[in-house]
């Protein structure tokens, strides 16, 4: 999938091809976080559409009772028609996106471009079904849509003539979106920059806005006005669907998962905890070679970043979804850091598609070497074996990596060199220049003092 953006805060231009991994970076305050956040609502599939072609097919359910989509030829003629709006939806989205005013958003555009024998080979391979209403089985249900695994024939059923076209309409728009967007993401999943102090300070909030409500419903006031002040959210929409996941994990990590054996690498070689989650969502740690039991808030900030991915890791994840991190460095040693990169090319070779926004050299040049390692040469498993990398596993196909360089108003695509990796210019230059004035007050300093 590619997401052209224009004009989005800061960033007066994007083009962004989504692979298994996507890697976003440049300075502060360059627009990274909020086109992480735009692929995020597109991928969540958080937008709606009015298009006549699905008005035409909700009006002829509600006469017929069912109709037989042949997916191949249907997604083939309107394939634009629902990238389109797919991409508009998303535009009129971004004011409850980021919590803003319409006015901060009136000039973006966004562009969505998917694989058409990508999304058709998928639509025709998987089955599928989805409905409005209960049980299909009691026919309680108003309206469901069906396919069988490896068939080109789509039926959907309407049982209630009452159902308003509207609604079917919408209805039937996320089932063709859904096909548009599955092939890049079954699900998907946003580690916010904020997620070490909302792992701590989530059941705060939830108490406190427990004993507020029952207090404002003694009293005269409008309670429903400021009820709804309260439940509306003064951040975006990735904040607030992290704080419902932080409601999820108790849940989740009650059965491993998956992924289990990743969530134990990151207890074990980063965290150097073991995470534990009652029933009530308390989260607490207990160091390796310890008996203490501590307390999400008694712990240091490594552990307190890293428990959001090991939790989706544990009990959530699986091959298809999309994981995206704002910012996977924060609170970490550059060794931890190295450790994530390679952690994260795993979840890459296993079937998680990850997207990262970072300004961390440390996890670059880890991805570069996890690139290289990928060609065959000489002495590679030698010097895998001498500095640990696991080739199978962590080596980086250069076809699955795509990297984009933020500046002050453009976001451009960096070229990924085989024998080398991503060079981003920006971080060169920092190093240079640090290296540079380094030698030259220290040769300074030495002659000054005649060492």
């Amino acid at each position: 999938m590619k997401v052209t953006i224009e004009k989005l805060g800061s960033v007066e231009g994007a083009d962004i091809d989504v692979k298994p991994l996507t890697i976003l970076v440049g300075g502060n305050n360059t627009g990274k976080t909020y086109v992480m956040y735009v692929l995020w609502n597109i991928l969540q599939r958080r937008f709606s559409a009015n298009l006549g072609f699905l008005e035409e097919m909700a009006s002829s359910l509600r006469a017929k009772g069912v109709a037989q989509v042949n997916l191949p030829s249907f997604l083939s003629d309107h394939l634009k028609a629902l990238e389109n709006a797919v991409a508009d939806g998303t535009r009129r989205r971004l004011p409850n996106l980021f919590r803003g005013s319409p006015e901060l958003f009136e000039s973006t555009r966004i562009k969505v471009d998917v694989e058409s024998e990508a999304v058709i080979e998928a639509a025709t391979a998987n089955k599928f079904s989805t409905n409005i209403g209960g049980d299909f089985s009691k026919r309680s249900q108003t309206i469901n849509a069906d396919k069988p695994a490896s068939s080109d024939t789509l039926t959907i059923t309407q049982l209630s003539k009452e159902l308003p076209l509207a609604l079917v309409s919408q209805f039937l728009f996320g089932v063709f979106a859904n096909m548009l967007i599955k092939p890049t993401a079954k699900d998907v999943v946003l580690l916010p920059a904020e997620r070490a102090a909302l792992n701590i300070f989530a059941p705060d909030l939830d108490t406190q806005n427990a004993a507020l409500l029952r207090q404002l419903k003694r009293e005269r006031v409008n309670v429903g006005e400021l009820i709804e002040q309260l439940t509306v959210a003064q951040y975006a929409e990735p904040i607030e669907e992290y704080l419902r996941l932080l409601k999820r994990f108790p849940r989740a990590v009650r059965t491993k998962g998956l992924f289990h054996d990743d969530a134990l690498e990151l207890q074990k070689k980063i965290a150097k905890v073991r995470y534990k989650v009652d029933k009530d969502g308390l989260i607490t740690a207990q160091p390796y070679k310890s008996d203490a039991v501590l307390g999400l808030h008694l712990t240091s900030s490594t552990v307190k970043n890293i428990y959001g991915l090991w939790a989706y890791l544990e009990g959530m994840a699986e091959p298809g979804d999309c994981l995206m991190i704002d910012e996977p460095e924060l609170n970490l040693h550059p060794d931890n850091q190295r450790l994530v990169a390679r952690a994260l090319a795993r979840l890459v070779n296993r079937g998680i598609r990850v997207v990262i926004s970072t300004h961390s050299d440390y996890m670059i040049r880890e991805f570069n070497n996890l690139i290289m390692l990928s060609q065959a040469f000489a002495e590679r498993d030698a010097l895998a074996q001498k500095y640990g990398y696991e080739i199978d596993a962590e080596a980086l196909s250069i076809d699955k990596v795509s990297a984009y360089h933020f500046s002050d108003s453009s976001s451009e695509p960096i070229k990924i060199e085989s024998t080398f990796g991503i060079e981003v210019k920006s971080m060169d230059d920092a190093m240079s220049g640090l290296n540079s004035s380094n030698t030259e007050i220290h040769f300074a300093l030495s002659a000054a003092l005649g060492v």
